[in-house]
């Protein structure tokens, strides 16, 4: 993925790859270091 990215949802991981929401929520939490959360928009990956 690029810089400035649009991570999928977590209930889009769920659904897209089937597994339990907290594999997603795990998952996510492993990108926190190279993503961004922006309130009411989602999660992107931060630029280099």
């Amino acid at each position: 993925m690029t810089a400035g990215a649009r991570l999928p949802s977590e209930a889009a991981l769920v659904e897209q790859h089937r597994v339990a929401r907290g594999t997603a929520r795990q998952a996510l939490a492993a990108l926190r270091d190279v993503t961004v959360s922006v309130q009411g928009k989602g999660r992107f990956v931060k630029p280099r």
